[in-house]
């Protein structure tokens, strides 16, 4: 083991999604609309996770079609759903490496998802795979994209993680879990830390960080995990996860309570309050006798009346959900910077990309003028997937006027 890189792991400073001011590398966004990849409610969704495997790249696929959740079978959707890919060098219209339909042999059904795998071999040069599923019944269809950029740590990593039997498509699991690794390219064993920080909540798209705002994190605790063999994490926080510790490479994943990624307690439903409530009245909340109660009546104030109450309730933890479940890195996804703007602001309108940053536009505002967020990619050692906000102060207004329709009980104004 070498102890050089844990010890810069121990005192490692890491960019807490703070909301740097970083300006992309390039605005020439590609034409297609990405929105629909994060529409929770969209007819089809996709997950994909790739891993390197000896000279050709490995991708796992869990595609989610609306209409076939209850009674849909692999056949049916082998029949149904054309899928085709293309392999390229960035978003932009251009020539393409690869490109042709894709018909995986082997197609199950788990948890109402169609999972299958299928390999490729990408180029230094184009390593932006874009898989598109039709549904040939309804004429709907969903572009998902992924980066397999050589550089990335996730190809660096050979390491597939599973819950209950299954591939695991995200990036958390939960306390009730039964969770086994595998290394694709050995069956050495792996390492794996774990850390207690508490990450805190992305700042407003108007703030800006001050100096020294970087935090020391120091590992808790560190074992050993066998490849192949069911464990059950006991703590809940964030693990890195290595086969070589040489290298800075890993995964990471975060164990949550059971219930993520949504919430149950009054504790864990107060927290994302932050993003439209001051501090002295989520402080009220929480040292209320009954919070629970508290949080009743935050909510029915902010609607009116009980039934106003739940739509918003109702309205706002899909929100966190939903961020939770697409934005989760190395912190819960509602602390995120794409996950401060889509639960005040909800899903974009329009979702431009490029291959270090992310454009969302808001057609339809509360001022009547159109609202573009620029992320970008910002690689730690725990994600080669974090974006950061860039943020301007011209916002303010734009950010204070939607937090009111919120305080109002009309965020869909």
């Amino acid at each position: 083991m070498n102890y050089n890189v844990i010890y810069s792991l121990k005192f490692l400073f890491v960019l807490l999604a703070l909301g740097g001011c970083i300006a992309p590398k390039s605005k020439k966004y590609s034409p297609v609309n990405f929105q629909a990849n994060y529409d929770y409610n969209a007819p089809i969704q996709a997950l994909l996770e790739v891993v390197a495997d000896k000279d050709s790249t490995l991708v796992y696929a869990a595609v989610d079609i609306s209409r076939f959740r209850k009674s849909g079978t692999a056949e049916t959707f082998k029949s149904d759903i054309k899928i085709a890919y293309t392999l390229q060098q960035d978003y932009k219209p251009g020539p393409t490496v690869q490109g042709d339909s894709l018909r995986p042999s082997e197609i199950t059904k788990m948890e109402g998802t169609f999972r299958f795998m299928f390999k490729i071999k990408p180029s230094e040069d184009n390593s932006l795979l874009i898989l598109t599923f039709y549904d040939k019944k309804t004429d709907q269809y969903l572009k998902k994209d992924l980066l397999l950029s050589f550089s990335a740590k996730s190809l660096a990593n050979p390491i597939l993680k599973y819950k209950n039997g299954s591939l695991n498509h995200t990036n958390f699991l939960l306390m009730s879990d039964s969770t086994m690794f595998r290394n694709t390219s050995s069956s050495s064993d792996l390492f794996a830390y774990f850390y207690t920080f508490e990450f805190p909540p992305a700042l407003p798209p108007m703030s800006t960080p001050g100096k020294g705002t970087g935090k020391s994190m120091k590992i808790d605790s560190s074992f050993i995990i066998q490849t192949d063999n069911i464990i059950n994490f006991t703590k809940t926080g964030l693990y890195f996860i290595q086969s070589d510790t040489n290298t800075k490479n890993g995964i990471s994943i975060r164990v949550q309570d059971n219930g993520y990624p949504k919430y149950n307690s009054a504790e864990s439903l107060i927290k994302p309050l932050i993003y439209i409530s001051p501090s002295e009245e989520l402080k009220a909340m929480n040292n209320a006798k009954d919070p629970k109660k508290a949080l009743d009546n935050f909510w029915i104030k902010l609607g009116g009346n009980a039934n106003q109450a739940k739509r918003l309730i109702k309205e706002y933890y899909d929100r966190v959900e939903a961020t939770n479940r697409k934005f989760t890195s190395y912190k819960e996804g509602w602390k995120t910077d794409m996950g401060i703007v889509f639960i005040v602001f909800g899903r974009p309108d329009v979702v431009y990309k490029t291959l270090d940053s992310e454009e969302w536009i808001y057609k339809k505002t509360e001022t009547n003028s159109e609202i573009r967020f620029t992320f970008v990619r910002v690689p730690n050692i725990f994600s080669s997937a974090h974006f950061e906000l860039v943020r301007y102060p011209e916002y303010e207004k734009y950010w204070y006027t939607k937090v009111d329709t919120w305080r109002k009980g009309n965020p869909e104004m």
